[in-house]
């Protein structure tokens, strides 16, 4: 372990706040002094240990076998990179609605696969690429898309090809997010926004609740609790960044996910007066959809 010989004029520094002081004077990088995350132990029990992420971010391909098993719509964020920084992007859909400790019902948030992927010198082949993952690989492997959404950095062009390819996409940023997106077919897009009013950092509150209430299930990822971890929150500045050194680039995508799903799963129960109401207008139809496999 290294020892700090501390000046006598800074004593009082080191005293008051040791994490804030090793970083402001001895350069040496540590974990949120603010933390976002303050329930460590949730960040770590969200990783379901059973399954294996199928993504692999050196060569940003998949595990072979790696398939959808079922229907649900799959919800995309990815984090373009700035120089010498990384490409962050996490799947995921809700395969049910939990009930929380107050009662309600909220959704649960199943992180398919997440990465976050190096960038290099040949870095304008990466949103390409990215891109081929999202409109090519994932549905050959049997996924619904719903959404696709972009931080702003450089995402216009990948937007657009997304959308020649039918797939719905949009701009959404963690850092400050001011808009949810809604699915809506009727719309121009496919979407519409409303605001958060104010609320600029929204979608990072939908991953921290989801983490709380233990409605999350991330695969396991070296840099999953680095970057949990490292989340500082910045209440001056609504907002939650990281630590000098560390990133956030995954961390977001994920919350973004958790943010989609959020806002546009519902969970739909047929009420007794409903199943009523279809019977009367379609009479013996009803029973043959309902109720064939068990016949009287």
């Amino acid at each position: 372990m290294a020892v700090i010989e501390v000046p006598i004029e800074l004593i009082d520094s080191f005293y008051r706040n040791p994490e804030r002081a090793l970083r402001n004077f001895a350069c040496i990088t540590t974990s949120a002094i603010q933390p976002f995350f303050r329930r460590k132990d949730k960040v770590v029990s969200a990783v379901d240990t059973s399954r294996r992420n199928p993504f692999n971010d050196a060569t940003l391909t998949f595990d072979p076998d790696w398939r959808c098993t079922d229907n649900y719509p799959r919800y995309i964020h990815v984090d373009l990179a700035l120089t010498q920084d990384r490409i962050g992007i996490a799947m995921g859909h809700c395969p049910k609605f939990v009930s929380t400790a107050t009662g309600e019902r909220r959704p649960f948030v199943f992180i398919d696969f997440m990465g976050s992927i190096p960038t290099s010198p040949s870095m304008d082949v990466l949103p390409k690429d990215i891109r081929q993952i999202i409109h090519t690989e994932l549905p050959r492997r049997g996924f619904y898309i719903a959404l696709v959404t972009f931080d702003r950095f450089q995402s216009a062009d990948s937007i657009s090809i997304l959308r020649e390819h039918g797939i719905v996409s949009a701009v959404f940023s963690v850092d400050r997010t001011t808009q949810k997106i809604i699915l809506d077919p009727s719309a121009k897009l496919s979407y519409r926004t409303e605001s958060t009013n104010g609320e600029y950092t929204a979608a990072q509150e939908a991953l921290r609740q989801a983490l709380y209430e233990d409605r999350i299930s991330v695969p396991p990822h070296p840099k999953w609790e680095a970057e949990c971890f490292g989340a500082e929150e910045l209440i001056y500045k609504k907002k939650v960044d990281h630590v000098p050194g560390g990133s956030l680039d995954m961390e977001q995508c994920v919350a973004a996910v958790a943010y989609h799903i959020v806002n546009n799963e519902v969970e739909y129960e047929e009420t007794l007066e409903e199943v009523e109401e279809y019977e009367r207008e379609f009479g013996d139809e009803f029973y043959d959809e309902y109720y064939e496999e068990e016949p009287c």
